[in-house]
């Protein structure tokens, strides 16, 4: 009765959370529509968070849809709904990864003073390559997400099952080593790449403000961007770093009786915390929030 009690608490916390992170979401893409529909040239990286906060928005509702069908259902394991979720939020997660990732790559290119001749080039068209790059990411993600989704539904069906039938143990003893490297690859790799990226600005940042304290000057628009953008991919990165450390123990322990929902819990978190970490590293963003709760507009 406890146990039932706990659960049922955390799946309220888990719906509140996609609830959340879908309206943060949502939030997110209809400013950025709103100033197109102005007229508005939006960036390169302003399009980046926007697949970003669409792709935590498809997260964020297939975790709720999974909470409310594992109630209504009991956990009991239904097909078309365990692969249908299966593959939403494996195709969430891994967009998210690769596009944060592409997002902190787009940081380090347009900011860094390298002189080195594939540097140069590739600052010069990187506003052209983000279009493919974003294309990319979409095909690579929906591909390795129907490779992972067709693995793991059926395991996860088959330890379900098992689970629930009685007098009958489940032989589940270790996740599929495919979907594990799956999933680590798509985790990992953009996790390299944001933390390569993150670290050269982060650098870069240092070193600007010593150059200024020296000289007695004021870093002036070049130090706020840098100071913004080191900041956002920081909290990026830890972001990245907690969600891919807990999601990594699911696939060891998938009853979703007991721990499951602990980290589940967690996990739903993700999406909202990632919108207010975009929200708080882009002005246009910030100034529109501010507006909404009635607070002075004048960030700097």
């Amino acid at each position: 009765m406890i146990q039932e009690t706990v659960i049922t608490i955390l799946k309220s916390f888990c719906l509140v959370e996609c609830s959340a992170g879908i309206i943060f979401a949502v939030f997110i893409m209809l400013v950025n529509f709103r100033c197109w529909m102005k007229g508005e040239i939006l960036n390169p990286s302003d399009q980046i968070i926007i697949a970003l906060a669409f792709s935590s928005a498809i997260l964020s509702g297939s975790q709720g849809a999974n909470v409310m069908l594992s109630t209504i259902l009991h956990n009991m394991p239904i097909a078309p709904a365990v692969y249908t979720m299966s593959f939403f939020m494996s195709y969430a997660t891994f967009s998210s990864s690769w596009l944060g990732a592409c997002l902190c790559f787009f940081f380090f290119v347009k900011m860094n003073n390298l002189s080195i001749g594939f540097i140069a080039r590739l600052k010069m068209i990187i506003d052209l390559l983000i279009f493919w790059l974003f294309l990319g990411i979409q095909v690579f993600s929906i591909s390795t997400a129907c490779v992972y989704t067709i693995r793991y539904s059926k395991t996860y069906m088959a330890y379900l099952g098992d689970l629930y039938q009685p007098n009958k143990t489940s032989d589940y003893n270790s996740p599929d080593p495919f979907i594990v490297g799956l999933q680590t690859f798509n985790c990992l790799t953009p996790f390299i790449i944001a933390a390569v990226s993150s670290g050269y600005i982060i650098v870069s940042l240092c070193q600007h403000t010593q150059y200024m304290k020296q000289n007695a000057l004021d870093g002036g628009t070049k130090l706020r961007t840098l100071q913004r953008a080191a900041r956002t991919m920081i909290f990026l990165l830890i972001l990245y770093l907690v969600f891919y450390g807990l999601s990594l123990p699911m696939l060891f322990y998938p009853d979703p009786r007991n721990l499951y929902w602990v980290y589940f819990m967690v996990l739903c978190s993700f999406s909202f915390t990632q919108s207010i970490i975009l929200i708080q590293g882009n002005n246009r963003l910030l100034h529109t929030c501010m507006k909404i709760l009635n607070r002075d507009t004048n960030v700097p």
